[in-house]
């Protein structure tokens, strides 16, 4: 199966020619003709997950023309990828990250969130509800 996968990714067809850096990535398996390997090689360019020192940094609202709800939405993809690369974060760290890539736009809600953060206490391990990360965007909006 291994060495029909190569064959099959060595057809032009499937691969064209101008992507070089795929073809140079084939080339280097020919001679154990291994397809599922050069699958690997080929993700390892594009994936983040298969790089073991990815440093990923949270994006901005800005990128999301600060749409919050995109922003929160691709803030927890961000979060999940952390916790696959064992990278962890409290609950009030992850609402410091959350509001620190936040443009100047949501400023008077970013003093309002600040100001729930100091009142909650950091031994309190029940999250106000307005500071859990599934209810931040509404509460910023």
């Amino acid at each position: 199966m291994f060495k029909t996968l190569y064959q099959k990714l060595q057809n032009p067809d499937v691969i064209p020619v101008e992507h070089t850096s795929i073809h140079n990535i084939i080339n280097h398996f020919a001679e154990v003709n291994e397809g599922y390997q050069v699958l690997y090689a080929i993700l390892e360019l594009v994936h983040p997950a298969l790089h073991e020192d990815a440093v990923l940094l949270p994006l901005k609202s800005i990128d999301c023309q600060d749409d919050i709800h995109l922003y929160a939405h691709k803030f927890d993809s961000w979060l999940r990828y952390e916790t696959y690369a064992n990278w962890l974060y409290s609950t009030r760290e992850q609402v410091n990250c959350f509001i620190r890539e936040l443009s100047p736009t949501f400023a008077p809600a970013v003093s309002r969130i600040r100001r729930l953060l100091d009142t909650w206490q950091p031994y309190d391990n029940n999250t106000p509800n307005a500071l859990q990360l599934k209810q931040l965007p509404n509460t910023i909006e």
